[in-house]
């Protein structure tokens, strides 16, 4: 599992390496700030500069040009990197202030004058100063420290900072959300430094999955004290009784770079002739010992000074490079030669493929009855592809009107290679179903380079709109709408002709009609199976977030991996939030499943369902639910149930049984 964000930077101070030329002067020479002084919320505002301008303490713009974040960050790099903020991550809109209050220390406050947050530095004020560190420091009038950074630490640790026992750095919750994440850094009151996860709803630990073993039961004086990252780069802990026990293993070297040392790896894991990237039998930076298993860490090769020191210009030296630049000289042109013939190839070959791909005959792309429709005709049905309703995986879909009936039109995009392929493969597929939670296929268009699909309309649009709008749906409707779903998915796999796995089932694929049935649609991304086939071989397919941890194993799937996106999909039409935080020139993150266990861990369902009254009156249907979904996203497929089985559970036939963490992982002790 990722470690988003928690991070340990290490700095050689020097100009250059931020872009700025040596004797560039700072805003603020001292770096000081007066009582009284206060900084507001706008794209343009002058933060608080240390002296020499590397560090710099304001308001940054995050999530959008509505929020800022108040915050301390790397001035003199072009990513302004955050390196402080106050816990929670609390951002306020434009206008919001921070003030230096005598007795006070810093206040936040919105544009109402609301308090937001404070440092509470309850003393005689006398100034306070972003020094060259990356620590604001708060002077009281006796000349002391009253209060500074760098003992409220966020998510990252500075060189010269220190963390002592019961000092705690939390991960944020993604790279543009700032409220605590999953993770945390803990000095412990033992002596111990652990890497631990959090419960999502207490706040309490996890069990650890990294011990630093610096307790000593025997003599407590061995034990540890506080955790040091001093200004060389060299990160240990430091026992009671003064002896040193180095985290940092190497030596940094010395010179004019900026060096960064992340606990977010990239690590793979080799068994069974199959690499496991960032998942199981290795998770959180730990392995489990019973696997035989090998661990191969990538490093990214950074350009650097040449090396010095004596007797690095031997003999074998100079004919390791003469080798070395022969053979890559070779295989240079090795290359060339390849390219030249890959283009003359293409050149050659693909106008030939795309007239074969133009002048198929239409009669051979479709295996039905269904009625076949003339380009021209959508065109006029649709006047003109003017009604956009939507954009699927292989097109757009416009409204349109044939006869006295409104139809969905979906016309296929670019359809040329592995596009016929996906043309043939939906018309023929969906045309061999009918379920009364299918959308119905009414007709097909196949003109040349003109593919396009005729649907049934769904007045109501998609289940993502429904589920996601300003208005919360009852929870009569989202509990019809998931068995509808689970109906459909069932019919899929057990009981139309051919087996199908959907492979991207999420709330944009179901439509709601007027009385909003719940009606699976856009089988474009649909695996045929044959009747004596319970697996196939295909290329990653679905959305983030749905997509279930079997595809990226490289390993044959089975219809398994459906269960798992509509476990993901009941676990969001019960609480009405999105299982995906989508968020700009960042990964995505997938939050929803973990505050699924730790909700139904700690016993609060009202918190997972934001106090619904109607669910939690029904109190047991919505614990079945919660239930059906943890199991349907286990990581282990033989674990999951049948789309049968969840019918049966949904409608209470069965009993659902206590469902087990669906992403269990080793932990140490």
């Amino acid at each position: 599992m990722k470690l988003e964000n928690l991070k340990l930077d290490m700095c050689r101070e020097r100009a250059e390496v931020y872009g700025l030329e040596e004797g560039e002067t700072a805003q603020q020479p001292n770096g000081s700030v007066s009582i009284g002084s206060s900084l507001t919320a706008t794209p343009d505002a002058n933060p608080w500069l240390s002296s020499s301008g590397e560090f710099a303490f304001g308001f940054q713009q995050v999530q959008g040009k509505d929020n800022f974040l108040l915050s301390i960050w790397y001035e003199k790099i072009p990513n302004k990197t955050i390196i402080w903020y106050p816990q929670g991550g609390p951002t306020v809109s434009p206008g919001s202030k921070v003030d230096l209050v005598d007795r006070r220390g810093l206040v936040l406050s919105d544009p109402q004058g609301k308090e937001v947050w404070s440092s509470n530095s309850i003393s005689d004020l006398a100034y306070g100063y972003m020094n060259d560190t990356g620590n604001f420091v708060i002077m009281g009038s006796n000349s002391l420290s009253v209060w500074d950074s760098f003992d409220h630490p966020t998510d990252t640790m500075l060189p010269t900072q220190v963390m002592l026992r019961g000092g705690v750095i939390n991960s944020k919750m993604s790279q543009m959300n700032f409220t605590r994440g999953r993770f945390q850094l803990r000095m412990l009151q033992d002596g111990n430094l652990v890497l631990n996860t959090r419960d999502m709803i207490t706040g309490s630990p996890d069990n650890a999955y990294y011990i630093s073993d610096t307790f000593d039961a025997s003599n407590s004086t061995n034990s540890g004290d506080q955790l040091i990252f001093d200004a060389t780069g060299y990160m240990y802990i430091l026992r009671r009784n003064g002896v040193r026990s180095n985290l940092t293993q190497d030596s940094i070297p010395s010179g004019d770079y900026y060096h960064r040392a992340t606990l977010d790896s990239d690590v793979a894991i080799y068994r069974d002739n199959q690499c496991w990237k960032k998942q199981l039998p290795l998770k959180n930076g730990y392995k489990d010992p019973a696997f035989n298993v090998k661990a191969l860490l990538k490093f990214r090769k950074i350009d650097g000074p040449p090396e010095t020191g004596e007797n690095r210009s031997g003999t074998k030296d100079k004919s390791r490079r003469s080798l070395i630049f022969i053979g890559s000289a070779l295989l240079g042109m090795s290359m060339l030669v390849i390219v030249v013939l890959i283009v003359v190839i293409y050149v050659c070959f693909v106008p030939i493929q795309k007239k074969k791909a133009v002048n198929l005959p239409s009669n051979s792309t479709v295996e039905t009855n269904l009625h076949r429709f003339t380009y021209q005709e959508l065109v006029k049905a649709t006047n003109g592809f003017k009604d956009e309703l939507g954009k699927g995986a292989f097109g757009i879909v416009y409204k349109g009107v044939i006869g006295t009936k409104i139809v969905a039109v979906k016309r296929l995009e670019g359809v040329l290679q592995d596009g016929q392929k996906e043309f043939k493969n939906e018309v023929n597929t969906i045309a061999r179903t009918h379920h009364k939670n299918l959308v119905q296929l009414l007709g097909y268009c196949d003109d040349s380079e003109q593919q396009l699909l005729i649907y049934e309309y769904m007045s109501k649009g998609t289940l993502a709109l429904f589920l996601f709008g300003e208005t919360r749906p009852s929870w009569k409707q989202r509990s019809y709408i998931a068995l509808g779903v689970a109906k459909g998915l069932a019919y899929l796999h057990e009981d139309c002709s051919n087996q199908i796995i959907h492979c991207d089932i999420k709330p944009q694929n179901i439509l709601l009609d007027d009385y909003y049935n719940a009606k699976i649609a856009d089988f474009g991304l649909a695996k045929l199976l044959m009747i004596n086939q319970s697996r196939t071989n295909t290329g990653i397919r679905g959305t983030k977030g749905y997509v279930a941890p079997e595809w990226f194993r490289n390993t044959p799937v089975k219809f398994k991996v459906d269960v798992y996106s509509f476990g993901v999909l009941l676990l969001e039409i019960i609480s009405c939030r999105k299982s995906v935080v989508f968020e700009d020139d960042t990964e995505d993150v997938a939050v929803l499943t973990d505050l699924a266990w730790d909700c139904y861990q700690e016993g609060r369902l009202d918190m997972f369902v934001n106090n619904d009254l109607e669910a939690l009156n029904d109190f047991e249907k919505l614990t079945a639910y919660i239930m059906i979904g943890l199991w349907c996203v286990h990581e282990n497929p033989s674990m999951r149930p049948t789309m049968k089985k969840v019918i049966q559970m949904l409608e209470g036939g069965i009993q659902v049984t206590e469902p087990p963490c669906p992403c269990p992982v080793s932990v140490t002790s």
